[in-house]
């Protein structure tokens, strides 16, 4: 039961319950569940090391198009005209 438990943090990819896996993990318990909490500790520190994802890069607003002025209502000469 406790190798299943330990199995379903891992594949959660529970990297918050790491201190307790470590705090709990003994030379006292079966090497089975031993095992299994080894497997799982080192596939969560494998996860926990991957790098970050980059910070936003500011754009330069001075090459962007500038906004429309607000004035004025559009025309509509520029609409389909309507056939009968």
């Amino acid at each position: 039961m406790v190798a299943n438990t330990v199995a379903a943090l891992e594949k959660i990819r529970a990297v918050e319950a790491l201190p307790e896996l470590r705090r709990r993990m003994n030379n006292f318990m079966l090497a089975t569940v031993r095992d299994s909490f080894q497997q799982a500790i080192d596939a969560l520190e494998a996860r926990t090391s991957l790098p970050r994802p980059a910070g936003a890069v500011e754009q330069q607003s001075d090459t962007l198009p500038k906004p429309a002025d607000g004035t004025g209502t559009p025309g509509t000469d520029t609409l389909p005209k309507a056939t009968d």
